[in-house]
């Protein structure tokens, strides 16, 4: 038998179990195939089965985005699946196929956790839309699919519409400068090992230009690949909170001291400067750093107002006397 042929039987064999797999409910693995003198021999499992388990080894890769898919359950089923495919015996191109199968414990049929075509479909089809409204629309006709699953195809569906570069900071850097209408790059000093990119939102920022009577610091950490820390400043305006400014920041390969309050008062001088924001009131969390940089814009007329325990934005607008501290 030749190598070709080999190949041959081992893609019918794979499709010999899935015609098993549709017809019994149960998936099947392939786990080896032995070739014959006249065939081929192969051996599958359950994919199910607890015994055959294996363990899910996590992309060492720095850019690599874990996917969150569900788990199947698993089970002692104590299975076993051989497809055996031989000439032996048969006429001149024609062979035989005998199948074994062992599976001692019934239990949940097997479904599919990947993204269903269908569900793809509807993620390409509304690539402008929002994220959560999508997973609403398309969990309606697949109640397993995630709301992990449906972002993170909609990230990759996406992406050609704002990745520039593999490098994150150069990715934003260069759609920065592509929205030169919408947002302005701020300039951030730095020093050695300290990685920043500041930006200003232009359109909202020149709207609310000496109406700015409040601001909020705020930072969120794990939402980036980088693992860089994002700080915003959000403006009150008939109680509501406004976005300002944002800034990418990571300081983990540097030493200096005070490396991280000098990049964020740079960054805040440069919205001071850019759109002459002085603000009355600043709240913030206990950061250092965050005050520090507060501080930096200027003379303010009433103290910085601490928030023990901010959730968001809004809640630093909204929080009542109890939660403040002033400075």
């Amino acid at each position: 038998m030749g190598t070709n042929q080999a190949i041959d039987d081992k893609d019918r064999n794979k499709s010999i179990a899935e015609d098993i797999w549709a017809a019994t409910g149960y998936r099947w693995s392939v786990h080896d195939h032995t070739l014959l003198v006249d065939g081929l021999s192969s051996c599958f499992y359950c994919c199910q089965d607890e015994e055959r388990k294996k363990d899910s080894e996590k992309s060492t890769r720095p850019s690599a985005v874990h996917q969150e898919t569900e788990g199947m359950d698993h089970f002692p089923c104590q299975s076993k699946l051989t497809v055996t495919v031989t000439c032996r015996g048969q006429p001149a191109g024609r062979q035989s196929i005998s199948l074994r199968i062992e599976h001692h414990k019934p239990h949940v049929k097997y479904f599919r956790v990947d993204l269903p075509y269908e569900a793809k479909e509807k993620n390409c089809q509304n690539i402008w839309g929002v994220p959560s409204a999508l997973s609403t629309m398309i969990q309606e006709d697949f109640p397993h699919v995630s709301s992990q699953q449906v972002y993170h195809a909609w990230v990759s569906f996406s992406e050609g519409l704002w990745k520039c570069a593999e490098d994150q900071i150069d990715s934003a850097t260069a759609l920065l400068k592509e929205m030169y209408d919408e947002a302005d790059i701020l300039k951030v000093e730095t020093v050695e090992g300290v990685t920043a990119l500041g930006w200003g939102l232009k359109r909202v920022s020149q709207c609310l230009q000496g109406k700015i009577v409040e601001i909020a610091i705020d930072a969120t950490y794990n939402t980036n690949v980088k693992d860089m820390e994002l700080y915003s400043v959000l403006a009150e305006q008939d109680n509501s909170s406004i976005p300002l400014a944002y800034c990418l920041l990571t300081t983990a390969s540097s030493i200096t001291p005070g490396k991280r309050k000098k990049a964020l008062e740079s960054f805040m001088t440069s919205l001071r400067d850019q759109y002459h924001v002085h603000p009355k009131f600043v709240h913030t969390d206990q950061d250092i750093a965050k005050i520090k940089s507060a501080q930096g814009l200027g003379q303010l007329e009433a103290p910085i107002m601490l928030v023990a325990y901010p959730e968001s934005g809004e809640e630093m607008f909204r929080a009542g006397k109890p939660h403040h501290r002033h400075i």
